[in-house]
């Protein structure tokens, strides 16, 4: 699949309280054999706390066919987090 101008999207659930998680962040983000960087879209910080959001991001229309995602949320060491539906349209 070429990941040319391609969305890439996640759900993610942190469960904890909003002052506990009011410094951290969760990022969504992508490359491809060349490093294209999926975009500041796919970054929410601080996450809202114990409810479901969305991160997303789109490839640049010159990406190629090798993609590499990493889902990353820095938070409290109890904080407990939840991925879901995690999609390349």
């Amino acid at each position: 699949m070429n990941a040319g101008g391609k969305t890439v999207s996640a759900w993610v659930f942190v469960d904890g309280n909003s002052s506990s998680v009011s410094s951290s962040t969760c990022t969504l983000s992508g490359s491809t054999s060349a490093t294209l960087d999926l975009g500041y879209s796919a970054t929410r910080s601080p996450p809202p706390a114990r409810t479901w959001f969305l991160l997303t991001g789109t490839f640049p229309s010159t990406a190629t066919a090798e993609v590499s995602l990493n889902l990353n949320c820095t938070l409290p060491a109890d904080t407990v987090w939840y991925i879901d539906d995690v999609r390349i349209d």
